[in-house]
Protein backbone atom coordinates (compact mmCIF):
# COMPACT_ATOMS: atom_id res chain seq x y z
CA UNK A 1 0.00 0.00 0.00
CA UNK A 2 2.41 2.52 1.07
CA UNK A 3 4.28 1.44 -2.68
CA UNK A 4 1.28 2.64 -4.39
CA UNK A 5 0.63 6.26 -2.43
CA UNK A 6 4.28 6.64 -3.09
CA UNK A 7 4.24 5.90 -6.32
CA UNK A 8 0.74 8.15 -6.58
CA UNK A 9 3.19 10.82 -5.27
CA UNK A 10 5.56 10.55 -7.20
CA UNK A 11 2.96 11.15 -10.14
CA UNK A 12 1.38 14.00 -8.75
CA UNK A 13 4.76 15.47 -8.39
CA UNK A 14 5.43 15.20 -11.94
CA UNK A 15 2.40 16.52 -12.67
CA UNK A 16 2.45 19.81 -11.26
CA UNK A 17 6.25 19.84 -12.38
CA UNK A 18 4.71 19.52 -15.96
CA UNK A 19 1.92 21.82 -15.51
CA UNK A 20 4.45 24.28 -14.20
CA UNK A 21 5.46 25.68 -17.52
CA UNK A 22 9.35 24.54 -18.01
CA UNK A 23 9.36 23.40 -21.46
CA UNK A 24 12.33 21.50 -21.74
CA UNK A 25 11.72 19.77 -18.38
CA UNK A 26 7.98 19.39 -18.45
CA UNK A 27 9.14 16.90 -21.62
CA UNK A 28 11.53 15.12 -19.23
CA UNK A 29 9.36 15.58 -16.74
CA UNK A 30 6.77 13.78 -18.39
CA UNK A 31 9.20 11.08 -19.46
CA UNK A 32 9.90 10.28 -15.39
CA UNK A 33 6.27 10.55 -14.61
CA UNK A 34 6.12 7.78 -17.09
CA UNK A 35 8.68 5.42 -16.00
CA UNK A 36 7.43 6.05 -12.57
CA UNK A 37 3.91 4.94 -13.46
CA UNK A 38 5.64 2.22 -15.44
CA UNK A 39 7.96 1.46 -12.51
CA UNK A 40 4.45 1.30 -10.12
CA UNK A 41 2.70 -1.21 -12.53
CA UNK A 42 5.65 -3.55 -12.40
CA UNK A 43 5.88 -3.24 -8.88
CA UNK A 44 1.81 -3.68 -8.30
CA UNK A 45 1.79 -6.91 -10.78
CA UNK A 46 4.85 -8.47 -8.30
CA UNK A 47 2.54 -7.65 -5.63
CA UNK A 48 0.03 -9.12 -6.52
CA UNK A 49 2.10 -12.55 -7.59
CA UNK A 50 3.38 -12.32 -4.56
CA UNK A 51 -0.21 -12.31 -2.56
CA UNK A 52 -1.33 -15.04 -5.08
CA UNK A 53 2.15 -17.43 -4.22
CA UNK A 54 1.20 -16.66 -0.50
CA UNK A 55 -2.16 -17.86 -1.13
CA UNK A 56 -1.42 -20.50 -2.30
CA UNK A 57 1.35 -21.56 -0.22
CA UNK A 58 -1.11 -20.91 3.07
CA UNK A 59 -3.35 -23.27 1.35
CA UNK A 60 -0.90 -26.48 0.85
CA UNK A 61 0.14 -25.82 4.43
CA UNK A 62 -3.55 -25.60 5.45
CA UNK A 63 -4.04 -29.10 3.59
CA UNK A 64 -1.34 -30.46 4.84
CA UNK A 65 -2.04 -29.86 8.21
CA UNK A 66 -5.40 -31.51 7.17
CA UNK A 67 -3.64 -34.49 6.33
CA UNK A 68 -1.31 -34.59 9.25
CA UNK A 69 -4.68 -34.17 12.19
CA UNK A 70 -6.07 -37.00 9.83
CA UNK A 71 -3.21 -39.08 10.39
CA UNK A 72 -2.69 -38.61 13.73
CA UNK A 73 -6.39 -39.29 14.67
CA UNK A 74 -5.86 -42.79 12.67
CA UNK A 75 -2.76 -43.33 14.67
CA UNK A 76 -4.41 -42.86 17.88
CA UNK A 77 -7.34 -44.98 17.03
CA UNK A 78 -5.14 -47.70 16.17
CA UNK A 79 -3.01 -47.04 19.41
CA UNK A 80 -6.36 -47.21 21.66
CA UNK A 81 -7.18 -50.54 19.68
CA UNK A 82 -3.90 -51.93 20.75
CA UNK A 83 -4.29 -51.32 23.63
CA UNK A 84 -7.84 -52.75 24.35
CA UNK A 85 -6.43 -56.24 22.41
CA UNK A 86 -3.78 -56.48 25.19
CA UNK A 87 -5.81 -56.08 28.04
CA UNK A 88 -8.45 -58.73 26.29
CA UNK A 89 -6.20 -61.24 24.55
CA UNK A 90 -4.76 -62.97 27.74
CA UNK A 91 -8.57 -62.82 28.90
CA UNK A 92 -9.37 -64.99 26.24
CA UNK A 93 -6.31 -66.88 26.36
CA UNK A 94 -6.80 -67.45 30.31
CA UNK A 95 -10.73 -68.50 29.40
CA UNK A 96 -9.58 -70.99 27.00
CA UNK A 97 -6.98 -72.60 29.33
CA UNK A 98 -9.81 -73.33 32.01
CA UNK A 99 -12.19 -74.58 29.83
CA UNK A 100 -9.70 -77.07 28.48
CA UNK A 101 -8.50 -78.03 32.18
CA UNK A 102 -12.29 -78.22 32.84
CA UNK A 103 -12.94 -80.69 30.28
CA UNK A 104 -9.73 -82.50 30.75
CA UNK A 105 -10.62 -83.22 34.53
CA UNK A 106 -14.63 -83.98 33.57
CA UNK A 107 -13.57 -86.61 30.99
CA UNK A 108 -12.57 -89.42 33.17
CA UNK A 109 -15.54 -88.44 35.38
CA UNK A 110 -18.11 -88.31 32.63
CA UNK A 111 -16.28 -91.96 30.91
CA UNK A 112 -16.81 -92.84 34.79
CA UNK A 113 -19.87 -92.03 35.37
CA UNK A 114 -20.96 -94.04 31.88
CA UNK A 115 -19.61 -97.09 32.88
CA UNK A 116 -20.87 -97.05 36.47
CA UNK A 117 -24.27 -96.44 34.56
CA UNK A 118 -24.32 -99.26 32.24
CA UNK A 119 -22.96 -101.56 34.45
CA UNK A 120 -25.73 -100.73 36.99
CA UNK A 121 -28.04 -101.18 34.37
CA UNK A 122 -30.17 -104.17 34.48
CA UNK A 123 -31.43 -105.34 30.37
CA UNK A 124 -33.57 -108.00 30.13
CA UNK A 125 -31.94 -109.29 27.19
CA UNK A 126 -28.90 -109.97 29.12
CA UNK A 127 -30.49 -112.34 31.67
CA UNK A 128 -32.07 -114.29 28.65
CA UNK A 129 -29.05 -114.28 26.23
CA UNK A 130 -26.74 -115.73 29.53
CA UNK A 131 -29.23 -118.27 30.07
CA UNK A 132 -29.39 -119.21 26.37
CA UNK A 133 -25.38 -119.37 26.38
CA UNK A 134 -25.35 -121.58 30.00
CA UNK A 135 -27.96 -124.13 28.01
CA UNK A 136 -25.45 -123.97 24.66
CA UNK A 137 -22.10 -124.96 26.62
CA UNK A 138 -23.90 -127.58 28.99
CA UNK A 139 -25.42 -129.28 26.25
CA UNK A 140 -24.58 -132.81 24.57
CA UNK A 141 -25.55 -131.66 21.33
CA UNK A 142 -25.39 -127.92 20.93
CA UNK A 143 -27.80 -126.36 18.99
CA UNK A 144 -26.30 -122.40 17.46
CA UNK A 145 -22.41 -123.85 17.62
CA UNK A 146 -21.48 -126.22 15.98
CA UNK A 147 -19.55 -129.30 17.44
CA UNK A 148 -16.08 -129.42 15.67
CA UNK A 149 -14.08 -132.57 17.10
CA UNK A 150 -10.62 -131.98 18.22
CA UNK A 151 -8.27 -133.30 15.81
CA UNK A 152 -7.36 -137.32 16.85
CA UNK A 153 -4.12 -137.61 18.76
CA UNK A 154 -1.94 -140.11 17.34
CA UNK A 155 -1.48 -142.47 19.85
CA UNK A 156 2.52 -143.67 20.27
CA UNK A 157 3.68 -146.82 21.37
CA UNK A 158 4.30 -147.05 25.42
CA UNK A 159 7.78 -147.91 24.38
CA UNK A 160 8.69 -144.74 22.56
CA UNK A 161 7.23 -142.53 25.35
CA UNK A 162 9.40 -144.40 28.32
CA UNK A 163 12.31 -143.65 25.95
CA UNK A 164 11.75 -140.33 24.68
CA UNK A 165 11.45 -139.82 28.79
CA UNK A 166 14.05 -141.39 29.90
CA UNK A 167 16.57 -139.82 27.10
CA UNK A 168 14.90 -136.54 28.02
CA UNK A 169 15.45 -137.04 31.77
CA UNK A 170 19.47 -137.92 31.11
Amino acid sequence: MKLRWSGFGVFILVAAITLGGCGSEDARVARVAEEADARQADQNREISRLVASQQALQQGIDGERRRLDQQRTALDDERRSIARERVRDPIIANALIGAVVLAACALPLVLALHVWCGANKADPDDGMLTELLVQELAADEPLLLPISSPPALVERPASQETASGASGAG
